[in-house]
């Protein structure tokens, strides 16, 4: 093999993933018959839970150029790629003076392309999975408990012979008082005189 051009540029993890991976490197049980030196299996073993285990090329160069746009150095590329930031505060330990250099709506948009175009790492993949589970377990402990306090008060209901009580007179309480209308007082009639018998005889 003859070497065209030394130190052409930095490798990306990928590339020296890929490269082991063409020798040999794997995590089958028999990959000692492999001509892969055991510092290259460390390696291997390293690279292989990192944001390069599930890149391709072509998320690669879709990632490269779109990151064009943006004015960062070639190191900082190379460093966003390897890394995979998935939120702002991981990338300003990787870009040199952040905050003065980027306003924080091209931080977002860095943060933004690096999660379209790149695929998370395996042990991201795996803390989502297990945060799902933990909240699918949660919520089927949950709908266990109602079903149990329900069926505890069927249980209680059919043990007590519990019944509803009528609707009926004995049901309502009497009033804490009591209170009675009096009659209207009633009109003496005028005594009758003799005189008044007397016109209504001449009347008559």
């Amino acid at each position: 093999m003859k070497i065209l051009e030394a130190n052409a540029g930095a490798l990306t993890n990928f590339e020296v993933l890929d490269f082991l991976r063409t020798k040999g490197a794997s995590k089958d049980p028999t990959r000692v018959i492999a001509k892969v030196a055991q510092s290259e299996y460390k390696v291997y073993d390293y690279l292989v839970d990192t944001a390069a285990s599930d890149q391709t090329r072509e998320s690669i160069n879709e990632f490269l150029t779109s990151i064009k746009q943006h004015d960062l150095a070639k190191a900082e590329v190379l460093n966003i790629l390897n890394t995979r930031p998935a939120a702002e505060v991981e990338l300003f330990p990787i870009i040199e003076s952040c905050e003065g250099r980027l306003p924080d709506e091209e931080v977002t948009e860095i943060v933004e392309l690096v999660t379209r175009t790149l695929p998370p790492p395996p042990s991201m993949k795996q803390e989502e999975i297990t945060k799902v589970d933990e909240e699918t377990a949660t919520l089927k402990n949950e709908n266990d408990e109602v079903l149990l306090n329900y069926e505890r008060v069927i249980i209680f209901l059919n043990s007590s012979k519990f019944t509803l009580p009528s609707p009926s007179a004995s049901c309502v309480a009497p009033l804490p008082w009591s209170f009675s209308i009096p009659a209207p007082p009633s009109t003496p009639s005028a005594p009758r005189t003799r005189s008044s018998r007397r016109r209504s005889c001449r009347t008559c």
